[in-house]
């Protein structure tokens, strides 16, 4: 072995070199980058469901806040928000991002990485060639996500203080109006005043107020199914687990005649000056010109496919069952309001047995009475829905602490270097010893006495030493020993006198 590793030691020492130098001068000029992370706490006691339909684990809430902040990477929207400062104004990076740009854009999603770390914790890692860019970038996703997460578990609150806010509007012009007429038809009749059908009103104000409040649930419930409808809308049905990308045909196709131009040299040891060799090389140059042509007009050819691999989304799963929920509790709205209604009807049946001015005075006081309770009703709805709504969007700002715990650091750190440096050795010696190898094994001479006497069926009747008188030349200029096959590459495969 250390006969052939000495034979072949120009191979050992070129290849080793070559592969050692390739790797320092990559390690020495890969550009910097930085690597920095925030972790997540979500407080499960105050991040609850917006709408109250179902109740989830410690463990589906960070799944499923991971899979949302992964879905919000994905758009460009949520990129262009992240790019802007609380006031509006754009965030000053020393590299600066062109949303317009997908393959920046798509660069910076694949530096994004969010991972599920405990039950109640995820973390939010990038990694970007500027550390202050690194952490700003950082801090923008993390401060969009919170405040789109607050404005989506608020959004339904938001709504419901609007509706309840219209009919607070209307009842409270209906309620002056019916004030007025009451006073109005007690100053023209104030000595014909009823003294009966108490029981009759009492009801009919009972079964109006009933009737009125269910109405409005159901609007509510109905409300509540749009909102729900159109969040689906804007939630995938599957989330993107894995992407990968592969080479394109034309990359493949030169790396492979690299891969045949290097064994044509190395292992069959072809000189540059070879044809085929030749007609490699330049194969292989028309190849990288027409790869570079491609890449420059952005040809599709260039790009390699994409595979994708994707899940069911649980938050679409989540609000796909809040729907349904939604829908029950507006048919059973519906149910309670019908049979309200048809006792109501028979109420009515009955006030009218009432004579003429009394049953008039009936109806105004009815009146009255019913959108005076209407609208204590629907304030002290307003005021609930107003506190829940400004209770659910601060606790949803405030169920997560962000904790800063890998600050943005180079990847390049001198052990990281040394790891790298002292693999490329490592690697440069397997290389070496594979061609010595390949070297030897591809070598048919015959050195041994007893292996060509093995081989050939024949006695050896001299052995001539490896000495350099053997290369020398006489008078003439001729050597006095030749090789069998001078005139042909590689090692010599018998010596003759």
């Amino acid at each position: 072995m250390l006969d052939a590793f000495f034979r072949h030691r120009i191979i050992f020492l070129v290849s080793s070199l070559t592969v050692i130098t390739l790797i320092s001068v990559f390690v020495l000029l890969k550009p910097k980058s930085y690597e920095g992370g925030y972790t997540i706490i979500l407080d499960n006691h105050t991040l609850t469901n917006p709408l109250g339909a179902s109740s989830q684990s410690s463990g589906d809430d960070v799944d499923t806040s991971v899979n949302h902040l992964q879905s919000l990477i994905s758009t460009q929207q949520f990129i262009a928000d992240s790019l802007k400062n609380p006031d509006g104004s754009d965030v000053i990076l020393h590299y600066p991002i062109n949303i317009n740009d997908g393959e920046q854009l798509s660069d910076l999603r694949k530096s994004i990485t969010v991972t599920a770390t405990a039950d109640d914790a995820f973390s939010l890692s990038i990694q970007y060639k500027d550390p202050d860019d690194a952490k700003k970038l950082l801090n923008g996703i993390i401060t969009s996500f919170i405040t789109q997460t607050a404005q989506e578990k608020s959004a339904f609150f938001s709504a419901d203080v609007a509706f309840i806010q219209q009919q607070v509007d209307t009842y409270r012009q209906k309620l002056s109006d019916a004030e007025t007429a009451l006073t109005n038809f007690k100053a023209k009749n104030s000595t014909n005043l009823p003294s009966e059908q108490q029981a009759i009103e009492q009801q009919m104000v009972t079964y109006q107020s009933q009737a009125q409040d269910l109405a409005i649930e159901q609007t509510s419930d109905q409300q509540r199914a749009k909102y729900l409808q159109s969040q689906l809308a804007l939630v995938p049905q599957q989330i993107v687990t894995a992407q990968t990308d592969t080479d394109s045909p034309l990359v493949t196709q030169l790396k492979n005649l690299e891969v045949q131009l290097t064994t044509d040299v190395v292992v069959k040891q072809m000189k540059p000056t070879h044809p085929e060799v030749i007609a490699l090389q330049q194969q292989i140059d028309r190849l990288k010109q027409d790869i570079e042509i491609k890449r420059k007009t952005g040809d599709a050819e260039y790009k390699g496919p994409m595979s994708t691999d994707t899940e069911p989304n649980p938050l679409y799963q989540s609000l796909q069952s809040q729907v349904v929920q939604t829908e029950i509790d507006e048919r059973a709205s519906q149910a309670k309001l019908t049979a309200t209604m048809q006792l109501l009807a028979k109420a009515t049946a009955g006030a009218a047995l009432v004579p003429g001015a009394e049953r008039t005075l009936t109806n105004l006081e009815r009146d009255y009475s019913t959108y005076s309770t209407n609208y204590d009703n629907l304030m002290n709805r307003l005021q609930e829905a107003q506190i829940n709504e400004q209770l659910n969007l601060r606790q949803a700002q405030n169920a997560y602490d962000v904790l800063l715990t890998a600050p943005p650091t180079s990847s390049q750190s001198r052990s990281k270097i040394a790891e790298l440096l002292l693999g490329g050795v490592v690697l440069a010696l397997l290389i070496a010893f594979t061609l010595v190898l390949l070297a030897e094994l591809l070598d048919q001479s015959l050195r041994d006495p007893l292996e060509t006497q093995r081989l050939l069926d024949l006695p050896v009747l001299a052995i001539l030493p490896d000495a350099p008188v053997l290369n020398s030349f006489d008078a003439a200029g001729a050597r006095l020993l030749t090789n069998y096959q001078d005139d042909q590459d590689g090692p010599p495969k018998a010596l003759v006198g």
